[in-house]
């Protein structure tokens, strides 16, 4: 209450200013609370990082995980529901497909069944080629010689399998259709005549924010190929209700085949999982399936010879806790042989109750596999002197084991430039050269290497991670070459690099192309007709421009490809935008998390112009991340005018028309927006979504704008509107969730569509009247209620000369389209989506959609596999703007009443009490908004002979001669 007071309070100030002034010249988890999730992710550590210290990495992680979960959360419980992604994967897969073609008889648009589908656009992929996304699985094929065998498997946690048959220079997605894309492990049978054969597993205890957060990426079991990696099938065997943990096959962390038998371990979650029938069937050899705990990392590997068999489980795990070893794999058969018991070996940690001792990997040497290192979260934070991580080796000498601790020599550091952040055995990577057990390999958010085996402190260096070029940190793992020792990949949260000499100093890391993995939040195309110039804003994976037209000058040799972005800026990308051409140069906008904005002109790859241009930070609202307003931060460019930007700071919104030139201290904050949008409470309500009319400003154009908390409000006239201003609320009833996204239709902005992104909503509404003072929503979801809606696009078209609407919206499961909405509802029928794209985007998370009218070009960005565009037909950009605003008094009962609101054919209007009115417009609409009758009359009572028109809803609207007053009234016609 007491800030809304100081706010009325800034606003009256303002207001006297004001007139002195004017006197004199924005998959699927299981059901938790964001506390309950945060406080476990608090505990155990969260995949994502900044370039700060511990402390500020704290801050911004809660930040991101706290704005996608509030994206997704039903409103009414707090929670995702259970079974989230398996019940809308169902209901996706029962929907119509585009595939057809519109035919056109008698100016009806038709497909050839009958059912009036839109057509099915070509998607083609937009990289980026040279940047991807989070990986957590790689592999060589057994055979593969650098010639005639150079397939390569990786597995990305929301970007699904993809495959190189190439030795990685171009891949292939080939995640089954309509299947899961998280996969976090794969391996392949290493028995000869076997070969073709390899599992792929899903599922992720922590860190990826496509599905949720503050929950886990719960997979579905384990998937296999018998083609070597070309195609895969789900093993029923592995599989249960998605989204509720009761399989342990939910979350798998690690895949081994033995190399005699083929039979196949499976470290999941709290047990060790065996098949000895090619998946067929399976039993629990170690561990006890449990719930969906962070304590559940479980790890295995397997001698080359086959004659031991280690697993690792979590330290808090109180029952299984350590390393084990058994001769056959069988239940009953293993020996602990570190961590089972208190300080055995000595220094080797156990779960006291009170630590935060955990997750273990462990690594066999190839050269000596009778050498095998462990690694584990040792529970202390990263300081000068402490690390995260504790490293022992263990060597089998005459049979024995002999165990070293050489946790004292393990790198330690301050921030992100140095030491082993493991940030709660998140990233964990633990790997020896194949050639030489004394080169080890370990890394947190850094990579460091170690010639002597981390004996001493003196032979290791930091060779990854931050502050090394063309390395990204939080690492994963790392694998060799079958065919170069010293050639090897690197597996982290930016996708995978290689290095053709790991032993070289420094080490010179190179991306590897054509990996289209990226997860987007935002993502805007180049406004200028023809030019396909896109830019996009990616988690914790900067912000990158497709430069088709050359902007930046020739290509540089390392990015010679027109799908080879430019990276523009470190942290996680967030909202874009892109100016139209002003005298002979071309602005863009991009940023980064909680609050930053830039502007830069690219004069060429090295060079760029400009820097930041938030609004000085005394006229905002702080957030618990030091920084400002939501983690990603919004702005948005109007359609009409390039030189309008509002830049969004929860529920305030500043305003520039000098875009170009505007500095921190020269925005408008428009406090008439604030007053209207806030509405108290320890949580600030936010603008999530913006968007405007379309073609050259007039005063008749508009902007809509969405929140957090379900509201749609327009703002009229926009670029000139005072900053006093309020904004008309023109919400949906009933609406609480966030309001994602917002289409207007670029040639009628008085038809928008809404979605909403979290579950349990109605998510897909849509007007025909905007602009009017109530506008008349209708609920456009039809036979796709249970996805989460990220996205919208309205696009109009022309198909063999018709005009055709067509909508669009992404999803948690896909893009899908209709047309002609207002028809549709208008008959009395229900909406019917297809999915677009279906063999190119599958079933992919789509965050973002951007639009360009003018040759009906729709850019799309996916949380996983990049970035897609396609045209949309032939362009039907015709802006239509001249629509009048309504700000008449509505329903005025002393004006005039209309009666009865249901009849066959004649409705009466009454007249009141008012003076000075001297005539009235009577007009009467469908339920597309489309006039179906219009009369000026004589202020007076009358009659509105609707006879002649079909059954059904119908507006009538009168106006007074002075606009001052209007009556709407909904009514049947029988």
């Amino acid at each position: 209450m007491k800030r809304r007071l100081l706010l009325i309070t800034a606003v009256v100030t303002f207001v006297g200013i004001g007139l002195m002034i004017k006197k004199n010249g924005l998959r699927f988890w299981r059901e938790k609370t964001f506390k309950e999730a945060w406080l476990e992710k608090q505990a155990e550590g969260d995949g994502d990082e900044e370039d700060e210290d511990p402390a500020k990495k704290a801050e911004v992680q809660a930040a991101r995980w706290q704005y996608e979960y509030d994206l997704l959360k039903d409103p009414k419980t707090g929670k995702i529901p259970k079974n989230a992604f398996v019940d809308e994967m169902k209901q996706a897969m029962s929907l119509p497909v585009s595939l057809e073609s519109f035919s056109i008889r008698n100016g009806v648009v038709r497909t050839a069944n009958g059912v009036n589908t839109p057509t099915s656009n070509t998607y083609l992929k937009a990289g980026p080629n040279n940047v991807g996304g989070r990986t957590r699985a790689f592999a060589f094929d057994k055979r593969y010689n650098g010639s005639t065998n150079q397939v390569i498997i990786a597995g990305c946690v929301s970007g699904g399998i993809m495959r190189s048959t190439d030795g990685g220079a171009t891949w292939n997605l080939v995640t089954p259709s309509q299947q899961i894309h998280s996969f976090t492990a794969i391996a392949q049978d290493p028995r000869s005549g076997s070969q073709d054969i390899w599992y792929a597993g899903t599922g992720e205890a922590i860190g990826n924010s496509a599905g949720s957060t503050g929950a886990f990426f719960y997979g579905h079991g384990i998937f296999k190929s018998i083609d070597n990696g070309a195609t895969w099938t789900a093993l029923t065997s592995t599989q249960s209700t998605l989204e509720s943990f009761n399989n342990a096959f939910d979350i798998v962390h690690k895949i081994a085949v033995h190399p005699l038998t083929g039979d196949v371990y499976v470290a999941a979650q709290n047990t060790i999982q065996r098949s000895q029938n090619g998946g067929t069937s399976w039993s629990v050899v170690k561990g006890t399936l449990g719930g969906n705990t962070l304590t559940g990392n479980t790890d295995v590997v397997i001698k080359a010879d086959g004659s031991k068999i280690y697993v690792g489980f979590h330290l808090k795990n109180t029952t299984d806790r350590g390393i084990w070893e058994s001769a056959t794999g069988d239940a009953g058969s293993w020996t602990a042989i570190a961590g089972s018991v208190a300080e055995t070996p000595v220094g080797f940690k156990q779960n006291t109750g009170s630590s935060n001792w955990g997750r273990i990997v462990m690594a066999l040497a190839p050269s000596n596999n009778n050498i095998l290192y462990v690694m584990y979260e040792n529970g202390n934070t990263l300081s000068a002197t402490v690390s995260e991580a504790d490293l022992f080796k263990m060597e089998v000498i005459g049979g024995l084991p002999q165990w070293t601790n050489l946790s004292a020599f393990m790198p330690v550091g301050t921030g992100t430039g140095g030491g082993v952040d493991l940030q709660g055995a998140y990233n964990m990577l633990l790997s020896i050269k194949p050639d030489d057990p004394n080169m080890v390999f370990i890394g947190g958010t850094n990579l460091y290497r170690s010639i002597n085996g981390f004996t001493t402190t003196t032979a290791t260096n930091k060779i990854g991670g931050y502050s090394t070029t063309n390395s990204h940190p939080d690492m994963h793992g790392l694998i060799f070459d079958p065919t170069n020792v010293k050639k090897a990949y690197n597996i982290n949260d930016g996708s995978i690099q290689f290095t053709n000499d790991i032993t070289a100093t420094p080490v010179v890391w190179s991306f590897i192309k054509n990996y289209q993995t990226l997860q987007y939040y935002h993502v805007a195309i180049d406004p200028e007709t023809g030019k396909n110039n896109f830019l996009g804003g990616a988690q914790d994976n900067w912000s990158w421009y497709r430069d088709a037209s050359l902007n930046f000058g020739a290509r540089p040799t390392d990015r010679p490809g027109i799908d080879d972005h430019v990276g523009l800026y470190g942290g996680d990308g967030v909202a874009v935008d892109i100016a139209n051409i002003s005298a002979g140069k071309q602005l863009i906008y991009f940023g980064s998390q909680t609050g930053t904005i830039y502007r830069d002109e690219v004069l060429d790859y090295n060079n760029y112009a400009g820097g930041s241009i938030r609004p000085k930070v005394a006229d905002m609202i702080a957030n618990g991340s030091s920084g400002w307003g939501d983690f990603v931060t919004y702005f948005k460019l109007s359609n009409s005018n390039s030189e309008v930007l509002f830049y969004v700071n929860y529920y305030n919104l500043f305003r520039t028309t000098s875009a170009s030139t505007v500095d921190s201290t020269k925005w408008t904050k428009m406090a008439g927006v604030a007053l209207a949008t806030d509405i108290g409470g320890s949580t600030p309500v936010s603008i999530r979504t913006i968007d405007f009319s379309w073609g050259p400003y007039k005063t008749t154009h508009v902007m809509y704008y969405g929140t957090s908390n379900g509201k749609i409000f327009r703002l009229n006239d926009y670029a000139n509107a005072d900053a006093l201003a309020f904004p008309v609320d023109i919400s949906p009833t009933g609406v609480t969730g966030n309001i994602i996204d917002i289409a207007v239709n670029p040639n009628d902005d008085n038809e928008i569509m809404a979605v909403v992104s979290n579950y349990g909503q109605t998510s897909i509404w849509w007007t025909y009247n905007a602009k009017s003072a109530t506008p008349s929503w209708s609920n456009a979801e039809g036979n796709l209620t249970l996805p989460s809606i990220r996205s919208c696009v309205i696009a109009p078209k022309l198909e063999n000369g018709v005009p055709v609407t067509e909508y669009y919206v992404g999803t948690s499961v896909g893009l899908y389209t209709t047309a002609s909405i207002g028809k549709t509802l208008g008959a009395g029928g229900s909406v019917v989506w297809s999915r677009e794209g279906a063999s190119v985007l599958n079933f992919a998370v789509i965050t973002s959609l951007d639009y360009r009218p003018a040759d009906n070009t729709m850019l799309i960005g996916t949380h996983g596999n990049g970035m897609y565009y396609t045209v949309i037909g032939n362009p039907n950009f015709n802006p239509n703007t001249s629509t009048a605003i309504s700000t008449a008094i509505l329903n005025d009962k002393n004006f005039i009443k209309v009666f009865p609101t249901v009849s066959r054919g004649t409705y009466q209007y009454g007249q009141g009490s008012l003076t000075g009115i001297k005539s009235m417009q009577v007009q009467v609409y469908n339920m597309w908004g489309q006039p179906v009758y219009s009369q000026s009359v004589n202020y007076g009572s009358g009659s509105i002979p609707l006879g002649n028109l079909a059954s059904g809803n119908y507006i009538i609207q009168i106006t007074s001669d002075n606009k001052k007053y209007q009556t709407i009234q909904k009514v049947i016609k029988q």
